[in-house]
């Protein structure tokens, strides 16, 4: 459902009740025109430019699946806490351990919050 443009201004949508198009923000900078300006696609021109959007394009790729991996474990260490089987999420938490601080060292996680998230895990366990 669509609201009214005033409305919408108070929940910060741009939208209104009658038609679902949207309403624009901001003032285009050429009002004479309807069309906003195209945007540019080929922005890399130097060899190096080009081989830095590849690598972290791939970079990219592989910090996911390390995230993925970390929150992973994070789960198990949770669903263990949520059975009530203490052992299985002390193992749970001594797996999750390194994953976390392998996390820190390849600079996908800040180290205060890889810090935090263990010691919340680890206060979880102790409670069992």
């Amino acid at each position: 459902m669509f609201l009214t443009r005033t409305a919408s201004l108070a929940k910060g949508r741009a939208f209104r009740r009658e038609t679902a198009t949207p309403v624009s923000n901001h003032k285009l900078k050429n009002p004479g025109t309807s069309k906003a300006r195209p945007r540019r696609t080929d922005m890399a021109n130097t060899p190096q430019a080009k081989k830095r959007i590849r690598r972290n394009a791939n970079r990219a790729e592989i910090n996911g699946a390390r995230m993925s991996r970390i929150r992973t474990f994070v789960k198990k260490v949770e669903a263990a806490c949520g059975t009530g089987d203490k052992t299985a999420a002390a193992e749970a938490l001594l797996a999750a351990q390194p994953e976390l601080a392998k996390g820190v060292a390849k600079g996908v996680l800040h180290k205060n919050t890889a810090a935090r998230k263990f010691s919340r895990l680890t206060k979880r366990v102790a409670a069992l």
